[in-house]
């Protein structure tokens, strides 16, 4: 199989051992070589541009969302090979990084800031006041490296190396309290047991009025642990933000409620946000503001039928999309566009529309105000 002319994820052996890197741009020493930068550790190396260097598919040409175990951190679906190669590499240096203990300790993981996202690093050996760090691949994929630690450094004082991980152990305490004490929300309830999470509100001004928006959920037991169970929602919901068919007759549902009736199992949520968890007025919300929710009824999340003009503006929608395809030159090589291809796109365009004209009835066009009487009659003796 020939060579792609970009090349950039590969799967390539190096000295027995299957490894995924990226593609250089450098000139190999060897012609017939490549020079490949290895993903996740600090080294590169010139082999053989054999069979043994596969190239890998980007996850995102795919569009493939990935997604991992909240327990082991695994990649369990999306990505490709390469994806789950580094996945289950990164799981095992956190693992020894948990492992090794608190402060400056060899194989401890900490990151570094950089651009829009993190350089990470491990300690690889302590000698008293000294320490050697090395990079790693991990994080979003960009290989950002630090300007002071590059791709590894040897005899760093330790203390400087103290501060980046004593920020990190403290921001890990910090979000572990903050988590459990979200999920607290329903593991210190009762099965059965309901609250009422703020989704939104607004105080009112002498312009606007008032409004708040709740979710409720049930204290549900799942695999042995409570959690909540996406009940409904009410309170002063906005109209375009429930199920209801959209002007061009497509059924339309906000994308987070949405989400919530795809998926109601939740494992947590802001506890300074869900209305039972304190009485009276907190820094985060007034509740003194609020109705009570526990007394507002739900609202119905019923997709309503489209009516008949709404399936028929679905018709012109779906007929100019089909012209706009054609028109595009959907599915055509847009580099190769001259008269024909025009021509051929116009001849899409029309046939798409006479096919859906045909279709129309005169009550169809005389209801959506079309008044021309010449073209109802033409329409209605084909």
């Amino acid at each position: 199989m020939a060579k792609k002319d970009f090349r950039h994820d590969v799967r390539y052996v190096f000295r027995g051992e299957t490894r995924y890197g990226v593609v250089s741009m450098d000139k190999p020493k060897v012609k017939g070589n490549v020079i490949i930068e290895d993903s996740i550790l600090p080294f590169r190396c010139e082999v053989k541009d054999d069979a043994t260097v596969v190239d890998i598919e980007s996850s995102w040409t795919k569009g493939e969302r990935p997604v991992y175990d909240r327990m082991t951190g695994l990649l369990v679906s999306g990505g490709n090979e390469k994806d789950k190669w580094m996945n289950a590499e990164q799981v095992k240096a956190e693992a020894a990084s948990k492992a090794a203990g608190k402060g400056v300790v060899k194989n401890k993981l900490f990151s570094i800031g950089v651009a829009d996202g993190n350089a990470t690093y491990v300690v690889t050996a302590v000698r008293g006041s000294k320490c050697d760090v090395e990079w790693r691949g991990f994080g979003n994929g960009d290989r950002y490296t630090d300007h002071f630690f590059g791709y590894g450094k040897k005899s760093v004082p330790v203390k400087d190396v103290a501060r980046y991980i004593g920020r990190e152990e403290s921001m890990a305490d910090f979000f572990k309290k903050s988590d459990d004490r979200d999920r607290a929300v329903f593991t210190d309830r009762n099965v059965g047991d309901i609250v009422h999470a703020v989704e939104g509100y607004f105080k009112g001004n002498g312009k606007h009025k008032a409004w708040s928006k709740f979710v409720r959920y049930e204290v549900v037991e799942q695999n042995g642990e409570k959690v909540g169970k996406f009940v409904g929602i009410c309170g002063d919901w906005h109209e375009h933000d429930l199920p209801h068919i959209t002007s061009y007759g497509e059924p339309y549902i906000e994308y987070g409620l949405k989400s919530k009736m795809e998926n109601p199992i939740v494992e947590k949520l802001h506890a300074p946000k869900v209305y039972e968890t304190a009485t009276g007025d907190t820094a985060d919300l007034k509740r003194s503001e609020f109705p009570d929710p526990r007394k507002l009824p739900l609202i119905d999340l019923t997709m309503p039928k489209p009516t008949a003009e709404q399936l028929l503006c679905k018709r012109v929608n779906e007929t100019l999309q089909a012209v706009r395809d054609a028109t595009n030159g959907k599915d055509e090589q847009t580099d190769k566009f001259n008269s024909v291809i025009a021509m051929r796109r116009l001849a899409k365009a029309y046939k798409a529309i006479r096919s859906e004209l045909m279709n129309w009835t005169v009550d169809d066009l005389s209801h959506n105000g079309i008044k021309d009487q010449t073209l109802v009659e033409q329409a209605s003796s084909k």
